[in-house]
């Protein structure tokens, strides 16, 4: 009977995830960075004109594989499937693997719909080191959390290895920091010899998936390119330079524009060799200027801009300690002080906050013991959980009220392609151009790190361009902009074209 109780819930949450799946699909959700924008143009062939096998960011196996699939059927939305089905599937195991640890107890189903929460939060916010985080979150819950019921005597792999190995190639460098986090936190806290014996097979996938990337990568003649992408990454990303933008503002007027995402490298090919001098004058300034108003700035930031996850995590922690002690505490501590500690050097986002917030899970459910409770303290935490997934879908369905018809900005790149312009550059929030990404989203293109790989590929730049450009970003980077002619200015773009 408890096992039919329990299957019963397993179901009942699948298809509320499956619902909230379908739902959330034809809300106006949107990725979280343009980086998954662009990769997506690679892989589909929308940005180059055939569906591209190396997309920067992914793990090159994953990058073919999408690509394959954009080959045998183009006019489907590959990339944005598989992260929902990636984090659909993620999801569904780690409800499975909840109900395995406390049956049909109230407090399995309070730590379900965190989990639920989280899912539907990215689900709309999609971001694909968040799916390579869900989908490794899964595979190493799977790993740990069987320790006690005879886990460790399993089979070298497991069936459920296969999310670490999709969470490795959707985003390599997000397996690191689990193993790593993980790995301080049991040296600092829980001591347990399994731990290192069960993490073989994690470690072995991301040595493997990385030497697979460096072989194909070196055989492609794409190692200069690479490393030239890292380290405008490294610059981009540099917490110095986006935490102080307005200082460096007078004196370093093209490192500014460079950090409101005007990087255009195939325009100018000598912002190359500029890299290296910027990342070590912020290197240098990191000590000098870096203090804590600015981890203040970064966090205040975030608290503005994620009321719905920083509340999550708040009700999580407070749950964890009332169910998993002081010892909960400690770890919540110790991965805010390693945040601290790191921010000098990594920019804190929003995707790294939700890495983090998995990694506290994680060695919860994992690494320490769970007192049954009272049942009006769980009755509180799942109260609050469901109140505030109710009121997230309600701003899920407002959200419609921020998001900007795409028949104006359409019509414009129509009149523009049809004057001859070749290569058109909307530079604005994703809000302004979304309803274009997967209908002919060729039609323009995005500045950064696209024009490094147009650079590399041989391309070269066209003198018949154009920049739709919003007031907000136009007003602040006016100097970068002085040597094209204003065209016009309509529905808050303004028109400007470059001069042969």
């Amino acid at each position: 009977m408890e096992v039919i109780r329990k299957n019963r819930l397993l179901a009942f949450w699948a298809i509320a995830a499956g619902l909230a799946a379908v739902l959330i699909w034809h809300l106006p959700w949107r990725f979280q960075v343009n980086d998954d924008e662009v990769m997506m143009w690679l892989v589909s062939g929308a940005y180059t004109g055939r569906p591209a096998p190396y997309a920067v960011f992914l793990h090159p196996l994953m990058s073919w594989c999408i690509s394959g699939l954009y080959g045998l059927a183009p006019q489907l939305p590959w990339y944005p499937w598989l992260w929902f089905l990636g984090m659909f599937s993620s999801f569904v195991l780690l409800a499975s693997l909840v109900q395995d640890k406390f049956g049909t107890a109230l407090q399995g189903h309070v730590w379900t719909l965190f989990l639920f929460a989280f899912y539907i939060h990215f689900l709309f916010f999609l971001q694909f080191s968040i799916v390579s985080g869900f989908a490794i979150f899964a595979g190493l819950l799977a790993r740990y959390g069987t320790v006690g019921k005879g886990g460790q005597q399993k089979t070298f792999f497991r069936p459920t290895d296969l999310f670490l190995v999709i969470g490795f190639l959707v985003r390599p460098e997000v397996l690191l920091l689990f193993l790593m986090g993980v790995f301080v936190l049991n040296l600092l806290f829980f001591r347990e010899k399994w731990f290192f014996g069960l993490s073989f097979v994690p470690f072995l996938v991301a040595v493997v998936g990385y030497s697979i990337s460096f072989v194909w990568i070196s055989q492609s003649g794409l190692s200069e390119f690479e490393r030239v992408n890292r380290l405008r990454s490294q610059v981009f990303d540099h917490p110095v330079l986006q935490l102080q933008k307005e200082e460096i503002k007078q004196s370093h007027p093209d490192l500014y524009h460079f950090s409101n995402g005007l990087i255009d490298f195939q325009n100018d090919p000598q912002l190359v060799g500029q890299l290296r001098h910027w990342k070590q004058e912020l290197d240098a300034a990191r000590w000098e200027d870096f203090g804590a108003g600015a981890v203040a700035k970064s966090f205040g930031t975030y608290v503005e801009h994620e009321h719905f996850l920083i509340g999550l995590m708040v009700l999580f922690s407070l749950f964890s300690l009332f169910f998993a002690g002081v010892k909960a505490l400690r770890v919540l501590l110790a991965l805010v002080l390693g945040m601290l500690a790191l921010s000098p050097f990594f920019l804190l986002k929003v995707q790294i906050y939700g890495l983090v917030f998995l990694v506290l899970m994680l060695s919860v459910f994992c690494f320490l013991p769970h007192s049954p409770g009272q049942r009006p303290v769980s009755w509180l935490f799942a109260s609050l959980v469901v109140l505030a997934v109710v009121f997230h879908f309600r701003s899920f369905f407002l959200s419609s009220a921020n998001w900007v018809p795409a028949e104006g900005l359409d019509q414009r790149l129509g009149r523009l392609q049809a004057d001859g312009y070749e290569d058109i550059f909307v530079i604005a929030p994703a809000n302004v151009y979304s309803e274009l990404l997967f209908h002919n989203p060729g039609r323009f293109k995005v500045m950064g790190w696209p024009t490094l790989l147009e650079q590399y590929q041989g391309k070269l730049p066209s003198d018949s361009r154009a920049y739709l450009v919003d007031s907000a970003t136009y007003r602040g980077n006016e100097a970068y902009f002085e040597g094209d002619e204003m065209a016009g200015f309509e529905s808050g773009l303004y028109l400007l074209l470059s001069r042969p």
